[in-house]
């Protein structure tokens, strides 16, 4: 009984211990569990009140910065010095007075309705226009004006230190046209202040944005540039902490400007070498920096983000820069209808990512095509639409403006009763909402967008059925009538095959 009573006590003991070393080590992992998840919990509460904290800030400082624009536009809008022609200094002075009390500010000037342009720009703000405009350190402004000049027009660059004296003054020939730009129209046609989407500043080539208001009573127009790296250095000072990233977005979900630093930018695409003859060669030399059009909205292929060209068709064109030789600088900030019309007065040397179509013979040379994109059409899902354009007959159907199968499509189903849409977006936005019983557009840009914007409850119908009636659905790169040995060297390089997308 001995033994077996102690055997009976040592086994008791060791289970109590078991159970004592078991629960506490339940005891503990709950505790460290419980302790993690209210770590957790609090550092992510910490982190979302402190970047709630952020951005609030961030917006009251951009709102300030608003009112401070309206304040300083209304104040030029009313001075009568800046209404009289002539009495450059007077302007001088006023310029460079607010210049330096808003360090944000690029540049300050006056278009009028001849065409004449007055500019102060702050060349302490932008190393990059230090080097375009090749000024040397001790350059504190830039005054650029145009004026007409014969058929043209002439601009005049003078070159100031911090006391204003001037240093050198140089006159060149310019097609910059103040009376066409996207901030003087929008200024004429409201009393108030005027904002751009960002685009590429016409003299500078970097992105940007303009503020714009009508003097009142004439047709003197008086903005204010700022440019993106502008604002996103304000982004960066404002960042809480070191792997932080701030973003701006506009009303409509773009990324406007961030905190994170793109100097670097995106390196070259691989692209193979294009052995060019010598008479193709000199040629290439021989022409100046060619202007190709960029839209703003019409993603993935072409569209601006902050400004910047992005898209694959802005991707090819760079790749055709560097087999080729051909030197590129893109346009921006206007409509698709208004870079058509650009390129047909001459202003812009290449349009790409164009369907053409007989109607449309008249925008030129279009030569090979880079991608095929099938036309598909978009209708609600809830509801009972036609899958394709024979059944439209009576109905409404949103088509983006100026594209080139509006035409065709009005001739072969007069009974379609189309509207023209400001984007693919906004004839998405129609179907959505019941405006129109179907958007028409290509359908890989259409599923893009939908994709982006969060837009759901669409069907496609593509395929035979949107495509039977033989639209034309490859992007060309369309070039003027007289160039044809721009559109042959084109042509070879796009020949490598290494840009078609299979339809």
């Amino acid at each position: 009984m001995s033994g077996s009573s102690r055997r009976l006590r040592t086994s008791i003991r060791l289970t109590v211990v078991a159970v004592f070393l078991l629960a506490t080590a339940l005891t503990a992992a709950l505790a460290i569990g419980l302790q993690y998840y209210f770590g957790q919990a609090t550092a992510r509460q910490s982190a979302a009140e402190l970047y709630t904290a952020a951005a609030t800030g961030i917006a009251a400082r951009l709102e300030n910065v608003r009112s401070v624009n309206d304040v300083v536009m209304a104040l030029l809008a009313g001075n009568p010095d800046l209404a009289r022609d002539g009495d450059e200094q007077a302007k001088l002075r006023v310029f460079t007075s607010v210049l330096e009390r808003n360090p944000m500010y690029y540049g300050v000037y006056l278009g009028r309705d001849d065409g004449s342009f007055f500019q102060v720009i702050n060349l302490d703000n932008s190393s990059q226009a230090r080097t375009s405009y090749r000024a040397v350190p001790s350059d504190r402004w830039l005054v650029t004006a145009v004026y007409p000049a014969g058929s043209g027009y002439e601009r005049r660059l003078q070159y100031l230190d911090k006391d204003l004296r001037s240093r050198l003054t140089r006159t060149e020939v310019t097609d910059y046209a103040v009376t066409s730009r996207p901030w003087y129209r929008a200024a004429l046609a409201t009393d108030g202040l005027t904002t751009t989407a960002p685009y590429l500043f016409a003299q500078l080539g970097i992105p940007g944005q303009t503020l714009s208001r009508r003097i009142p009573g004439t047709g003197t127009v008086i903005g204010i540039d700022s440019t993106m790296s502008t604002i996103s250095a304000f982004l960066q000072e404002s960042a809480t902490a070191s792997r932080s990233e701030i973003y701006l977005y506009d009303s409509a979900g773009e990324v406007m400007a961030s905190s994170v630093d793109k100097s670097s930018g995106r390196g070259e695409l691989p692209v193979p070498k294009l052995a060019l003859t010598e008479d193709e060669k000199e040629y290439v030399r021989s022409l100046p920096v060619l202007k190709v059009s960029n839209e703003l909205d019409w993603p993935p292929f072409d569209f601006a983000q902050g400004g910047q060209p992005r898209g694959y068709s802005i991707d090819v064109m760079d790749m055709l820069a560097q087999m080729t030789g051909l030197k590129f600088s893109f346009v921006n900030g206007y409509s698709w209808p208004e870079l058509k019309e650009q390129y047909q007065r001459g202003d812009i040397d290449l349009l790409h990512s164009v369907i053409p179509s007989g109607v449309g013979s008249d925008l030129g040379l279009s030569g090979r095509g880079y991608a095929t994109l099938p036309f598909a059409l978009a209708t609600r899902a809830d509801t009972d639409s036609p899958a394709d354009l024979h059944g439209m007959d009576g109905r409404t159907l949103a088509i983006p403006a100026g594209w080139s199968v509006i035409p065709l499509i009005r001739a072969r189903f007069p009974g379609i009763n189309i509207v023209e849409a400001r984007s693919t977006l906004h004839a998405l936005e129609l179907v959505t909402t019941g405006e129109a019983d179907a958007a028409f557009d290509n359908e890989i840009i259409m599923r893009y967008i939908a994709r982006h914007y969060f837009i759901e409850g669409l069907q496609y119908h593509s395929g035979g059925k949107a495509g039977s009636d033989g639209f034309p659905d490859t992007l060309h790169i369309m070039v003027p009538q007289d160039r044809p040995q721009l559109r042959a060297i084109l042509d070879k390089a796009i020949a490598a095959d290494i840009f078609v997308l299979p339809g």
